[in-house]
């Protein structure tokens, strides 16, 4: 078994038995749980000693002691710090009542995770300890990322129980116990980091709504992945089952299963609930297929009662146009997060002389008034990110005035004002690919101004 809350590996897989009975005695316990102070006498010391010994060994490449209940390939996992800040907190700090129940159902919820994940592992993996490691790893990781866009433990819970699901459910589309699990792995990946997604196609704005989702709520998407891979199919809030197209159940070529699968599905939670493109469709005859095969062409088509969609006819250049999209708006999307999520969205979208929709539009008349509202939300803590559309034919972004879609749907992720330069700056996610996102981070576009941003959002006029 694999323990996975880090003072547990400390007392139980790193240390050895004497070293601890010696700690606890020196802590003045006979039983090293029953006083909170006293365990975190007993933990200081222990991780400090520990965390000696893990440097030592790295360094010399040592192996530790016959007695010590340690694996050195899982050496690593214990220097990483206590989940949610229990240890090193006196009593009085520490959470009781309904937050203690939720971090206990997280912790145990984390451990028959990573122990069902080993047991995938170590039956179909190539390389089973380096694998079970590489799990464990990106675990980590999405946990932490999670508690740093400030995801309430229960949602993390949630998250991990959904990941749980494909690595230990069969379901009914017949997926391989190896499938399954590439199909978590991918999930985990999503949730560490919602930002690290590319869009395929013209998915703009699918993958937008995805990243948007995957920070506010990761669960609701978790749940979507899940249903659909292992099911087949997606009930929403009002009832309407969504099927899954075969060609997004199966891994793609080149883009991540998760990513691929959930911005499918929010494709055809618009398109499967409507009947708008042709009168004769009933509901669910409408399907996005992202990989429809037609004389001998594969691509991204909506397909009506198993036609595929021609387009919209355009009378200037007498063809029909469009056939390669989703054609969906940014404007069905507080719709499709209710649907998936079973609530409404605050929110959700921002845009310049937006018209205002219920709860879940912001809009700006200029500058100001854009800075003035990001700095409103950047206040409340928990306004961001906002779905956002910009015309991909101003700077910074500056494709050629005569690129047929300049629409193009982004998230603003943050926006911090500095008052040095007196200006605000905006993180800007951009599905194009994740070198093109505005976040200032390494490898990345620098951060917009307010004003950069703003000129993006207006409607292209050029130049004479």
């Amino acid at each position: 078994m694999i323990m996975v809350e880090p003072w547990l590996m400390v007392e139980r897989i790193v240390m050895s038995r004497d070293e601890i009975k010696n700690l606890t005695s020196r802590a003045e316990l006979h039983d090293e749980h029953s006083s909170a102070v006293a365990h975190d006498v007993l933990f200081a010391e222990a991780w400090e000693l520990n965390s000696r010994r893990l440097t030592s060994a790295r360094g010399n490449k040592e192996l530790f002691s016959p007695d010590t209940l340690v694996m050195t390939d899982l050496a690593h996992l214990s220097l990483q710090k206590p989940a949610d800040g229990y240890s090193g907190k006196s009593a009085k700090d520490r959470p009781s009542g309904l937050e203690k129940s939720t971090q206990t159902k997280l912790d145990q919820t984390r451990t028959e995770l990573l122990n069902a994940a080993e047991d995938v592992i170590q039956s179909v993996g190539a390389k089973p300890d380096s694998e079970v490691m590489l799990f464990q790893k990106n675990l980590r990781e999405m946990e932490s990322g999670m508690k740093e866009r400030h995801l309430s433990t229960k949602e993390i819970t949630d998250c991990m129980q959904t990941i749980k699901r494909l690595v230990t459910e069969s379901g009914t589309t017949d997926l391989p116990t190896s499938a399954r699990f590439g199909l978590a792995r991918d999930l985990v990946k999503l949730f560490r980091d919602p930002t690290d997604t590319t869009q395929l196609g013209n998915t703009c704005a699918a993958n937008a709504f995805l990243v948007n989702a995957l920070w506010r709520q990761p669960s609701m998407i978790g749940k979507l992945v899940a249903d659909s891979g292992l099911t087949g199919k997606f009930t929403t809030k009002d009832g309407t089952v969504i099927k899954t197209p075969d060609s997004a159940i199966h891994r793609p070529s080149g883009r991540p299963w998760a990513e691929h699968l959930a911005a499918t599905m929010i494709v055809n939670v618009v398109w499967q609930r409507s009947t708008g493109l042709d009168p004769r469709a009933k509901k669910g005859d409408i399907v996005y297929d992202p990989f429809f095969t037609e004389d001998g062409k594969t691509g991204e088509r909506l397909v009506i009662a198993g036609k595929p969609f021609k387009g919209y006819w355009n009378p200037k250049s007498k063809s029909y146009e469009g056939a390669d999209s989703p054609h969906i708006s940014t404007s069905s999307f507080p719709g499709v997060f209710e649907q998936i999520s079973g609530r409404r969205p605050d929110n959700l979208l921002i845009g310049w002389g937006m018209p205002k929709s219920g709860d879940a539009h912001l809009y700006y008349s200029s500058p100001k008034d854009l800075e003035n509202k990001l700095g409103e939300l950047k206040k409340k803590g928990n306004g961001f990110p906002l779905i956002a559309t910009v015309d991909v034919r101003n700077p910074p972004f500056s494709m050629k005035p005569s690129s047929p879609t300049s629409s193009h749907a982004v998230n603003v992720i943050d926006f911090n004002y500095d008052p040095k330069t007196k200006q605000g700056y905006v993180w800007v996610d951009n599905t194009w690919d994740k070198s093109q996102d505005h976040s200032g981070k390494k490898g990345e576009l620098a951060r917009l101004t307010v004003q950069e941003f703003y000129d993006a959002s207006r409607e292209y006029r050029e130049k004479k």
